[in-house]
């Protein structure tokens, strides 16, 4: 009898070893682990806003400004060599 509260009490040192153990392994790596987490969080958050921002300025452009969009040539579009170009009616004004 004696024994078995004697294995008792070493299995229930050895538990809470192990959960003692458990918890200053989670908080070393929550030390580590959070604050690179949170700026990356932080960077992509910010990166968004960039994005809006500048989707808000394209809208706002004023009439008749020309703009070259360096972007809707990416897009996958046929490039047109210099030797290439539209043909455009049009009618002399006199």
């Amino acid at each position: 009898m004696i024994l078995t509260v004697i294995l008792t009490i070493v299995g229930l040192f050895r538990t809470a070893l192990i959960v003692l153990i458990i918890y200053f392994v989670l908080k070393m790596i929550k030390r580590v682990f959070l604050p690179l987490f949170v700026r990356e969080m932080i960077n992509k958050t910010q990166r968004h806003m960039e994005q809006q921002m500048r989707q808000q300025q394209d809208v706002y452009k004023n009439v008749g400004e020309v703009t070259i969009d360096h972007g809707s040539e990416k897009s996958g579009k046929k490039k047109m060599s210099r030797d290439e170009g539209e043909y455009i009616d049009y009618e002399e004004v006199k």
